[in-house]
């Protein structure tokens, strides 16, 4: 069996199919929604991913802004004396 047909003549729409184990045709249409399905799954998991950097960073900028204000107050209060 062959793995998949290719004309000589230069035609380009032609799909090519693979053979799998089981005996199935595998067509290079379908492997490409897989492989789209995959990256858009992975993607989405780096974006959550992302998202929780920056939740944790934005915390870390609210702690720091607080510290700052109270740090000011502290310093002010005792400029005053």
């Amino acid at each position: 069996m062959s793995a998949g047909r290719h004309g000589s003549n230069g035609m380009r729409g032609t799909l090519i199919a693979l053979q799998t184990a089981g005996g199935c045709m595998l067509h290079t249409a379908v492997l490409t929604r897989i492989s789209l399905l995959v990256m858009l799954g992975l993607t989405t998991a780096g974006c959550e991913l992302v998202g929780g950097i920056f939740k944790a960073g934005m915390w870390i900028g609210a702690l720091g802004v607080i510290a700052i204000v109270v740090l000011l107050v502290v310093v002010m209060g005792k400029l005053k004396r």
